[in-house]
């Protein structure tokens, strides 16, 4: 029986993909499921030709070294964002910004 182990969810316009969800099951997490997910995203966005790619996650999180290792940048903090914790937005250039 197969079963789905991850999923990620977004949209992009103008440009920019925004990554709104990147869920993998507690049971499968460090076998490289989200690195393959998000690789998967990036290239879609590669393909597209956009520029940027950000997210929201919670400050703190294991997620946050996770993002990071794919070279994702915190570049802003929401205080008391959704259910009061603090989250971070966080960004990738895919390719070099000319003013």
């Amino acid at each position: 029986m197969e079963q789905i182990v991850g999923t990620l969810d977004g949209d992009y316009v103008a440009g920019v993909m925004y990554v709104s969800q990147l869920l993998v099951a507690h049971n499968k997490r460090g076998l490289g499921t989200g690195k393959k997910l998000m690789n998967e995203a990036e290239k879609v966005a590669r393909k597209n030709k956009l520029h940027l790619m950000y997210l929201k996650t919670g400050l703190g999180w294991k997620s946050v070294k996770f993002y990071e290792a794919l070279g994702f940048k915190p570049v802003a903090t929401i205080k008391n964002f959704y259910a009061k914790k603090d989250f971070c937005f966080m960004t990738k250039y895919l390719m070099k910004y000319l003013p």
